[in-house]
Formats: structure tokens, C-alpha cells, sequence
């Protein structure tokens, strides 16, 4: 099985002497980078919470 680490990509980059960082430490890692996302998914859950409750299909 090929064990290869993509590059570039948020929270694999930390320094972790020969462990692989976990997904706690990942998730950190991309969270300080991309602080936007954490806003962004708030004002998504507050607009949808303000809209009526859907039923059945259009």
C-alpha cells in the first residue's frame, strides 16, 4: 500500500519527530491557519436557524 504524505496541505506540516500528527493536532493546525471557516460556518448555522423548518419536497 503506498504510504505517500500529500504536501502542502494544513496540519501535516507540523513537526512530528517521526509520528504522525493526530486528527486533534490537524484540526488545530488548520483552524489557526483558516480562521474564516469557524465565522463563516457561524453565520451559516445562525441564517439557516432563522429560516422556517422545511417539509416534505419541493
Amino acid at each position: 500500500m503506498c504510504t505517500i504524505t500529500p504536501t502542502g496541505l494544513p496540519g501535516l506540516d507540523l513537526p512530528h519527530h517521526g509520528v504522525r500528527p493526530t486528527i486533534t493536532e490537524q484540526f488545530h493546525a488548520f483552524d489557526s491557519q483558516h480562521p474564516w471557516v469557524d465565522r463563516a460556518l457561524e453565520q451559516l448555522v445562525s441564517s439557516s436557524a432563522s429560516r422556517p423548518a422545511r417539509h416534505g419536497s419541493a
